[in-house]
């Protein structure tokens, strides 16, 4: 006589858990379309499935909630590492008025161009500057008009270490090399001269 896992699933006498488990399909991956046939019959993937979904909602708040929050009175905002990075260049050069400026410009693969320079003169009558700390990020207004919302970061990755603007809500699009961006609805805002 044949044993009795001969000729039989694998998984028949097991139940439908233990078998996620023992396959080690986490449901939370698997949408219901693509879970097994005999989890959709039993309705296992409804329960899993909203579980899944009610975690990604939750990571994606607290992902959130993280973020430099701006008041309603502040129309570009600066990260910490921003902050820490102008200050440390005011120590380095000894020049304790060092501004950073934001300026964008016609060009590059997108349309536009975040163009950053460090600057130690005075500020002009159109400028709008931002920052805490001692640590300045001056945008003149024609700018503004691109950025206003945005968040003004200091990345270091292995390959480069700059300053960008991490999060625009004017722009449409970015380009991968992280400083042209093409705006959204165009047409209704000026061009940079």
């Amino acid at each position: 006589m044949l044993p009795s896992s001969v000729g039989r699933s694998s998984r028949r006498g097991i139940s439908s858990g233990a078998w996620l488990k023992a396959t080690k399909v986490r449901p939370q991956v698997l949408s219901p379309r693509n879970q097994p046939p005999s989890l959709r019959a039993q309705g296992i993937y409804r329960r899993s499935w909203s579980i899944y979904r009610h975690d990604f909602r939750q990571l994606s708040s607290n992902a959130v909630s993280n973020s430099p929050q701006m008041s309603l009175d502040e129309d570009v905002v600066v990260t910490n590492a921003c902050i820490k990075r102008i200050k440390a260049l005011q120590v380095k050069t000894g020049k304790e008025n060092l501004k950073l400026r934001l300026s964008v410009e016609g060009g590059g693969c997108s349309g536009f161009t975040y163009t950053f320079t460090m600057e130690d003169g005075p500020v002009e009558d159109d400028d709008k500057v931002y920052g805490r700390e001692g640590a300045q990020v001056v945008v003149d207004e024609g700018s503004l008009e691109f950025v206003r919302g945005s968040t003004v970061d200091f990345t270091e990755d292995m390959m480069r270490s700059a300053f960008a603007v991490v999060s625009n809500p004017l722009s449409e699009s970015a380009c991968g090399c992280g400083s042209s961006f093409a705006m959204k609805n165009f047409e209704k805002n000026p061009a940079i001269d």
